[in-house]
């Protein structure tokens, strides 16, 4: 994972004569039309131009099954322009090729080499000076920032109609995110925001990827490995990653390690104060164990089975981002033609259960990798198969047992099937639906489940499969009147993940019956209060909270009221007497929802928090989600594993 604030350096060593004509130079630069506001606070505005509803094309995918797209963002984008305005000046000022980027740090000296190797004699020095080292933010929108090395990328070239072209890995990456992005909060029906802030970071030719592509748990960017280009440029790769950075920033306590120090016991709560959170009734009885689980602070071993090093919702994390990509890919109109052009044929493989088609085809996949998903098989050119085909039988056995991406088959693979399922309902029911649409709107219906369903999660990091399934269930229970669960239920039980669980159905009729009693209804200050976060990133958090000297109450108007909702209704939400927690987030989506979390941490982010405790109220103010969970802190150095 890369370090520390990029910044751009403008210090070059240089004499007299050469002074003068970078004079000229940066004069010719400056003469260029930006936007007046810069990206960051160590960027100049001159560096970037703003581009608004820029044009970008998508290269095929999946070997030429879906055609080449032009996409168009309905947004302003931000493009850096500051290292191609200054190779052209370099250019046409020296009457020779343009320097090299330095490679020695911002204040490297000496000489630098042009391309082919040769020194670019300038003003009668032996050689020019070096380039200044150039911030790698090549382009920015509403929700992400895509990073590229200088030195190993062309330059961004923005056309006179708002065509974007250049480097396809930043430009794909780039599209991909944001509409990730823009489809799970219209799904979610609400903004969010990631780990890091408002934006989520995509950073290509990172050095610290070395086993593929990965999203870290600390600030939930997206790193892509320097040896696989296809990585950026395939959506579902990108799409996969960006569902970990959303869920990062929903669910941050699924990323530490397990309350049991016992391998076996991975999986079950034995000291969460939340019965939910067991898979079945019988996992409360497992005895507490001391410690964390072992070695669950290394990112080595995320990969390894949970009752080995992996932490226990890593299945469920890595079923959510494969669900996401599955999604995404989805909305573009030449997948769904695939799909519904094979349903015809009877044929459920295709190229939206393929995942990651255009990156299975890279070589190095196939060579004898013991990191590679699939190290015995060869490489063939122009195959058709992703590294996860969703349509395949889904593996047996409990979760905790498998490799977190083999064990996360067993969910996406009820998920695609509840797609098609939905889908195929909603042919029967309206006949006048065309496949096409009908298809659209199944997946809009599974997908609002889904990413609504990241409300109903338990607070506990020993979230499962099951639990995910039952988030989804609960989602259509309240927002479409149960209309799918039924297919849901089958759909995931074919696929090996439980959705039964007589501890999760009691806790469920406490709920409904907590939501009953009148004294419990949401306040309207709070049903309709301004959304905030505590000392967190958050799109809608109020200025004022960036201000450590500024109280609590006016920086978070609506946390006080939240704070004492909760001190006066704790014991007869059955929460234990000594809760002691704040709250540290409210926000609302488009059913009118209203969701509190609160904590005994500094932030949602905190990972020291040792409480959680999280409220949900339907439209008319009743109660519809309690959740609560007490987790072990990390050892001092400890930190969460990384995703791949």
């Amino acid at each position: 994972m890369l370090e520390g604030k990029l910044r751009i350096a403008r210090t070059m060593m240089v004499d007299c004569t050469s002074m003068a004509i970078l004079s000229n130079l940066f004069q010719l630069m400056s003469q260029q039309s930006v936007s007046p506001k810069g990206i960051g606070p160590n960027r100049d505005a001159g560096d970037y131009a703003t581009v608004d509803s820029p044009t970008i094309t998508y290269d095929p995918q999946a070997n030429g099954l879906v055609p080449s797209r032009q996409e168009t963002l309905h947004k302003k984008v931000r493009v850096m322009n500051a290292n191609e305005q200054f190779m052209k000046g370099w250019k046409d000022l020296a009457g020779a090729p343009g320097p090299q980027s330095a490679t020695s740090g911002p204040h490297a000296g000496g000489a630098q080499s042009a391309p082919g190797g040769a020194t670019a004699p300038v003003g009668g020095m032996a050689s020019p000076p070096p380039a200044p080292q150039v911030a790698p933010v090549q382009i920015e929108g509403d929700h992400t920032r895509v990073l590229r090395d200088r030195e190993n990328a062309p330059d961004l070239h923005v056309g006179p109609n708002g065509q974007i072209s250049g480097d396809r890995g930043v430009l794909q990456a780039f599209t991909t995110a944001e509409n990730t992005h823009d489809m799970a909060a219209r799904y979610m029906g609400r903004n969010f925001s990631y780990p890091d802030g408002d934006k989520l970071t995509v950073k290509l030719d990172d050095p610290s990827a070395s086993t593929g592509p990965d999203t870290s748990p600390t600030n939930g960017e997206i790193s892509m490995p320097p040896d696989e280009p296809a990585a950026a440029t395939d959506p579902d790769v990108v799409s996969h990653e960006n569902g970990h950075a959303i869920l990062m920033g929903a669910r941050p306590q699924y990323m530490r390690p397990s309350d049991s120090g016992n391998p076996a016991d991975s999986g079950n709560p034995p000291v969460s104060g939340n019965p939910r959170d067991a898979g079945n009734a019988t996992d409360s009885a497992v005895p507490a164990d001391s410690g964390a689980h072992p070695d669950s602070g290394n990112p080595a071993d995320w990969d390894k089975p949970a009752n080995s090093g992996a932490p226990p919702a890593a299945a469920m994390h890595e079923a959510f981002a494969d669900s996401t990509s599955l999604l995404n890919s989805l909305q573009d109109p030449n997948v769904r033609k695939d799909v519904t052009d094979k349903l015809a044929r009877g044929v459920t493989s295709n190229v939206a259960s393929n995942l990651a088609e255009g990156f299975n085809q890279m070589p190095s996949l196939h060579e004898q990798n013991p990191l590679s998903p699939q190290p015995q098989k060869p490489w063939t050119p122009n195959i058709h198969e992703g590294l996860r085909n969703l349509a395949a039988p889904p593996p047996k056995g409990p979760e905790s047992s498998m490799e977190p991406h083999k064990a996360s088959e067993q969910f996406t693979s009820g998920f695609y099937h509840s797609v098609l399922a939905v889908n195929e309902r909603l042919r029967a029911s309206d006949p006048s639906l065309s496949s096409d649409a009908a298809l659209k709107k199944a997946t809009d219906i599974v997908g609002s489940d889904l990413m609504h369903g990241v409300d109903f999660l338990p607070e506990s990091p020993n979230t499962n499969q099951g639990d995910l399934a039952r988030a989804m269930m609960k989602a259509d229970n309240l927002h479409h009147g149960a209309q799918y669960s039924d297919l849901y239920k089958k759909c995931f039980e074919k696929s090996n993940v439980p959705t039964q669980s007589a501890v999760y159905d009691a806790q469920e009729a406490a709920t409904r019956k907590l939501g009953q009693n009148p004294a419990l209804t949401l306040p309207s200050s709070l049903a309709n209060g301004e959304a905030f976060r505590v000392n967190g990133p958050s799109a809608y958090q109020n200025p004022d909270a960036r201000d450590p000297d500024v109280p609590r109450s006016k920086a978070y108007p609506a946390a006080p009221a939240a704070d004492t909702y909760l001190q006066q209704h704790a014991s007869q939400l059955g929460l234990p007497t000594d809760t002691d927690v704040r709250a540290q987030e409210m926000y609302h989506n488009d059913q009118g929802e209203t969701f509190i979390y609160y904590s005994n941490g500094a932030s949602r982010d905190d990972v020291s928090a040792t409480h959680y405790v999280e409220l949900g109220f339907n439209h008319d103010g009743h109660l519809i989600q309690l959740s609560h969970a007490e987790v072990p802190e990390l050892e001092p150095g400890q930190m969460p594993g990384t995703t791949h």
